[in-house]
């Protein structure tokens, strides 16, 4: 093949006269500014790299306005077998296919759907890198123009005299500064050196397999039951009436006078009933009477005053009015919403995505409190996705020791524990509560009193 060398300055149109002649271009580098069409079965670049700079590449441009169903990319990634992985476009199903080992025209293996991005799963270890593309060479750096000479720095003005002691002296007069040397001439720039060829960027690596899920952390203990309540004695079941005595049958034929009916038996005792022990009905309702007295009619309301034995809630419409009342358990408890579940005795503060969270921070002014193990009175009862936080009185608390009886106590650096604060550190708002025991260095559940200090 002959080689040619021209400059083109108009339109050229290069033909080949025989359907498997190759027109080549044999240069280091093609530059083509324009628009470049080529017109035939197959296209070759034989290039460590092409940098095109449209933004938007064409494919399937038909001219009769029939467009084949599919059309994408082929990559070859071995020398046989089906050396080629695609990715084209399915007008049909007008989804995005990939193929992992087809041929020259995409004929052989499977095309797969590129699915929807699912759920992102927990980040997979990172893939090795890929080469880095060699690096261009660098143009020489113009040489560096001489630096002026600085000025000489203007002496200092006399410090003023000092007042004497008691009285204090006037200030002395600032002295005059120096005057400001002349800037030294600004040296002439370096001649600039066109930029060195950028390098061919390297083979991208090939990207890590998706990593492994996470095995799920394991269930916290669950918190111990409290003891069942002793059940009371069953009431002695009341004793039967005797019945009465059965009146004189009359005679067969012509009915007899009726018989003198018999004299009623004993009532039995209004005081005793049967009970059958139930600890799965979810609406039980308290028999009560208006009055004393015998025949009174039992009443009972089932909106106003019930009891659930599965869960052992007795749930009041109203009010609650007495003299005194008691609890088992030791603190008063309101509830918020948090942002995941803490065990008992967790450290939290107002923050998170909803109203408390977990402490991670020493003395923190956003102190709330510690998580409810047992409340004896809880407030916001209806609360949804919420948990105990104690207001007052004493409860379980996750604390970093050493920690003394009698220790005021705020939030430490470790997730959800207490610590000693250290009196150099008070300030409004950090003071957790005082401790009730004592422990050792490292990480313990011991009991505190919830409040001022």
């Amino acid at each position: 093949m002959t080689k040619y060398v021209k400059r083109i300055d108009g339109d050229y149109e290069f033909v080949s006269v025989n359907t498997d002649d190759t027109i080549k271009f044999d240069t280091q580098t093609l530059e083509v500014t324009g628009n470049l069409q080529v017109t035939g079965n197959l296209s070759y670049i034989d290039s460590e790299s092409l940098t095109i700079k449209d933004q938007w590449i064409y494919l399937n441009e038909a001219e009769s306005g029939i467009y084949p169903n599919e059309a994408g990319f082929l990559v070859r990634v071995s020398n046989s077998g089906t050396p080629y992985a695609g990715l084209r476009w399915n007008n049909s199903s007008a989804v995005w296919q990939q193929n992992t080992g087809t041929d020259a025209d995409g004929a052989a293996g499977s095309w797969v759907d590129v699915g929807a991005q699912g759920t992102q799963g927990v980040q997979g270890i990172q893939g090795v890198q890929g080469n880095t593309g060699p690096l261009g060479v660098q143009g020489a750096q113009g040489p560096q123009g001489v630096q002026g000479t600085q000025g000489i720095t203007g002496s200092q003005g006399a410090t003023g005299t000092q007042g004497a002691t008691g009285t204090q002296g006037v200030q002395g007069t600032q002295g005059v500064q120096g005057t400001q040397g002349v800037q030294g001439i600004q040296g002439l720039d370096g001649t600039a050196v066109a930029q060195g060829a950028t390098g061919a960027q390297g083979t991208q690596g090939i990207q890590g397999a998706q990593g492994t899920t996470g095995t799920q952390g394991a269930t916290g203990t669950q918190g111990a039951t409290g003891a069942q309540g002793t059940t009371g004695a069953q009431g002695t079941q009341g004793t039967t009436g005797a019945q009465g005595t059965t009146g004189t049958q009359g005679t067969t034929g012509t009915q007899g006078a009726t018989g003198t009916q018999g004299i009623q038996g004993l009532t039995g005792s209004e005081s005793n009933i049967n009970a059958t022990n139930d600890t799965t009905t979810n609406g039980l309702y308290p028999v009560m009477v208006a009055s004393a007295g015998s025949s009174v009619a039992a009443k009972v309301t089932t909106t106003k005053f019930f009891f659930d034995a599965t869960p052992g809630n007795l749930t009041v419409t109203g009010n609650f009015i007495g003299t005194a009342t008691s609890a088992q358990y030791a603190d008063l408890a309101e509830n918020f919403v948090t942002d995941v579940d803490y065990d008992p005795g967790t450290v939290v503060i107002f923050g998170g995505e909803n109203e408390i969270t977990a402490s991670t921070s020493y003395a923190d002014t956003a102190l709330a409190g510690v998580i409810s193990t047992a409340p004896a009175y809880l407030m916001n009862s209806d609360e949804q996705n919420a948990q105990p936080l104690v207001l007052a009185g004493r409860a379980p608390c996750k604390v970093i020791g050493p920690i003394n009886k009698g220790d005021v106590l705020t939030s430490s650096d470790v997730v959800g524990c207490a610590t000693k604060l250290n009196k150099a550190d008070w300030e409004p708002g950090v003071t957790l509560g005082k401790a009730l025991s004592s422990c050792k260095e490292g990480e313990h559940l011991i009991e505190i009193v919830v409040g001022p200090c």
